[in-house]
């Protein structure tokens, strides 16, 4: 059918008489063996890489047991001789609050198709499968089932329908205290993230009780990023066997500040829960067995993610090789996990086909120099529309100086972001600002700072009369005439005014203004994210902050 009916999560029989825990895997496929994937179809629609179908089944898992990570006895790894070839679930969890997050980001998926042909190219399909923390009865009382309830009955007839061998609705059935998500308390609460935890592991119980399957558990703020995503997902998954868990670790720049002393190393090396996993690998069937419901809500933990890391590289402190090979722990470049991060397009390398978590923006538009997007496979796939500069996008960049030196450095790594970028499309700087305006205390040592650098530059930076004393204006004020670079403004400052009077003192003439003092210098790898309407055409004056919604 076009649809299941929406089902309630089944009854699955208790471990070890304790309900808490979850069941032991059916005799078809013993607990602790590993389950191969099918190979990719060699007729496959838009294949455009070769298979690895030299590869045996037999290779899901590695050849002996496993050593433990959580405290329980090794595992085996043996397939069974008959082992059935592993089905591929794409399963969409999510709770209350990001239901509609969740239906809104098909409509992507109309967009950057996930498939060439019917079912991947691959069988069987994947069923697809929309999760939901509580009962289906708790949902169909909340303000989203009725565009829930229209998506499930109108799927037939999307374009991306074909690629899926169903669409189902599942619950979790976890009760309003586990249903808990808090990440500012996470390091004060104990249950803070106990409703995403035991929705995995319910999960993973589930789909360990039945032999063969392989879930790319899909978050609701996944985005795609390249038609065809999932056959290519499907055919990594096949290069990169055997794996327990194929994903990403963290990609954005939020952590470039810190240390590596700073960041746990678990948490360095996690693979975020957004990925792929072998439900019947040892890894995971191991972690299942010493965990249980109550945990999240009575013992202090990190995230499940965090967790299933925190096994390798915490007190055990196994290696990445290690962690690869015996573990099958591994990243995948098609996934990148951007949490939180202010990304424009160049941050999202042509790999990656899946983006998670991204807080997707544009690059200030530059005058002669086009915006640099995602590749042509990728055309149209980046969720913002792209941004040229034209009226209403002029920007100065004001510099507060204090005579003390420190500008020589600014200009320096100025010089430096301009020479990294340059690039053939660009007529001009591949800088956003149409002007660069300095106020200073000493205007002699800013002036010879902007001289050596101007004499070190591109040709791009023109230094300018302005406000200088005559001795020091050794400049032809021709080459600011607006049409021969970038201005260099240099003026003087009376030293008993504030420098945040510098905006009205540096006769701004340009539509936007960023100003930063001399203490700051500019990356190589410089880029402004901005803002901008729906339409992606004007810019807009308010800087998101880190909870700003992805797909809006």
């Amino acid at each position: 059918p076009a649809q299941q009916q929406p089902q309630e999560w089944p009854s699955l029989p208790p471990m070890s008489g304790n309900p808490l825990l979850v069941p032991h895997a059916p005799s078809a496929s013993p607990a602790g063996q590993a389950v191969p994937l099918a190979p990719p179809s060699s007729t496959s629609p838009g294949d455009d890489e070769e298979d690895d179908d030299d590869k045996q089944d037999d290779e899901w898992g590695p050849p002996s047991p496993i050593p433990p990570v959580f405290g329980s006895p090794p595992l085996s790894t043996t397939p069974p001789p008959s082992s059935p070839p592993a089905a591929l679930a794409i399963v969409r969890p999510f709770a209350t609050h990001d239901a509609s997050k969740l239906i809104g980001s098909f409509a992507r998926w109309e967009v950057v198709a996930p498939c060439a042909a019917v079912g991947a190219g691959f069988a069987p399909a994947p069923p697809l499968v929309l999760y939901y923390s509580k009962s289906i009865r708790e949902l169909r009382g909340t303000p989203a089932w009725p565009s829930l309830e229209a998506f499930l009955q109108g799927a037939s007839s999307k374009p991306w329908r074909r690629c899926f061998g169903s669409v189902s609705l599942l619950g979790g059935n976890l009760t309003e205290a586990q249903d808990r998500y808090t990440g500012d308390t996470a390091g004060s609460e104990v249950a803070w993230s106990s409703g995403p935890s035991v929705q995995f592991y319910r999960m993973l119980a589930y789909y360990s009780a039945r032999p063969g399957t392989t879930v790319y558990y899909m978050d609701p703020d996944t985005v795609p990023m390249a038609r065809f995503w999932l056959d290519r997902l499907m055919r990594d998954m096949h290069a990169q066997r055997p794996f327990s868990v194929l994903g990403s670790t963290y990609r954005g720049s939020n952590w470039d500040s810190f240390s590596d002393e700073e960041i746990p190393v678990a948490l360095r090396r996690h693979l975020n829960g957004n990925a792929v996993y072998n439900v019947s690998h040892p890894f995971l069937l191991e972690a299942l067995s010493q965990h249980s419901d109550e945990l999240w809500t009575t013992v202090k933990h990190s995230s499940f993610d965090v967790q299933l890391s925190e096994g390798l590289f915490g007190d055990r402190n196994v290696s990445l090789e290690e962690a690869e090979r015996v573990y099958g722990y591994k990243t995948t470049p098609l996934i990148s996990n951007l949490a939180a991060t202010l990304t424009v397009p160049r941050d999202i390398p042509d790999t990656v086909v899946l983006a998670h978590g991204a807080v997707y923006l544009q690059e200030w538009p530059v005058p002669g120099c086009p915006p640099t997007g995602l590749g042509v496979d990728r055309a149209g796939s980046y969720p913002r529309s792209m941004l040229t500069a034209g009226a209403g996008t002029s920007l100065t960049l004001l510099i507060s100086d204090f005579g003390d030196g420190d500008i020589d450095r600014l200009l320096a790594s100025l010089r430096a972001a301009e020479e990294h970028l340059a690039r053939p499309a660009c007529a001009g700087s591949p800088l956003p600002f149409s002007r660069v305006a300095v106020l200073t205390n000493g205007a002699g040592s800013a002036a010879r700072a902007a001289m050596s650098f101007l004499r070190r530059a591109t040709r791009h930076f023109r230094l300018c009369r302005s406000g200088l004393p005559e001795e020091e204006e050794d400049v032809d004020s021709s080459l600011c005439d607006g049409s021969s670079g970038v201005p260099v403004e240099i003026g003087l400052r009376d030293t008993s005014v504030s420098a945040w009077w510098d905006i009205c003192k540096a006769n701004i003439s340009t539509d936007w203004f960023m100003q930063v003092t001399s203490d700051f210098t500019l990356a190589r790898n410089f880029k402004l994210p901005v803002d901008t309407d729906a339409a992606g055409t004007r810019l807009l004056p308010i800087s998101p902050f880190l909870d700003f919604d992805s797909e809006s």
